[in-house]
């Protein structure tokens, strides 16, 4: 339930992976940036947590190499603009299975290495070209069992690099070919 910095100091400058899934850290927990010496992390997984809100102090600012992040399984209810803002190098961003209803249009912005969004079973409603195009990288995209009602012709728009897009088990009622044609070359 309670995490501190000092519980990794003595080893926070080899530190490479970090995995804290399955316990009751809750947002709180993370706003006091406890990963902050832990220069060199590249994995961390916070998944099965009660984390409920990425607020603005973004815990993760103090991680200049992390590439994969794992919150899946926790509380989360809506994703911040400023959230990753310095998560510069992710090449992995999974949200799956929360309560996620609302997704700043800033949110992925500058976040130019994700290869992978993961946003399956969260409660949206829409989503939009805005939200993801600055993931000029981004190859999978998983939107599965969400609440999504309708897709924009331009919404997968400049994402040159993608290759799978899961939208299953949505409330869609119409996808056709303007959705996809011409702008994921690289669509399987």
């Amino acid at each position: 339930e309670k995490l501190d910095a000092a519980y990794f100091s003595s080893y926070a400058a080899h530190l490479n992976s970090l995995y804290l899934s399955g316990n009751k850290l809750t947002d709180a927990e993370l706003a006091k940036k406890p990963f902050g010496n832990c220069k060199r992390l590249e994995t961390l997984d916070l998944s099965s947590n009660c984390v409920e809100r990425l607020n603005e102090t973004a815990a993760f600012d103090d991680i200049p190499h992390l590439k994969n992040l794992y919150l899946f399984e926790n509380r989360l209810s809506e994703i911040g603009a400023k959230t990753f803002e310095r998560c510069k190098s992710l090449v992995l961003l999974n949200l799956s299975d929360n309560y996620i209803g609302r997704v700043d249009e800033a949110a992925f912005a500058g976040l130019e290495n994700l290869e992978e969004i993961n946003l399956s079973r969260n409660r949206l409603t829409e989503i939009n070209q805005k939200h993801f195009s600055g993931c000029k990288k981004l190859k999978k995209l998983d939107l599965n069992f969400n609440c999504i009602k309708k897709l924009d012709a331009d919404t997968f728009c400049n994402l040159a690099a993608l290759e799978r897009i899961f939208l299953a088990e949505n409330r869609l009622r119409e996808v056709n070919e303007s959705h996809f044609a011409g702008r994921c070359s690289g669509l399987e």
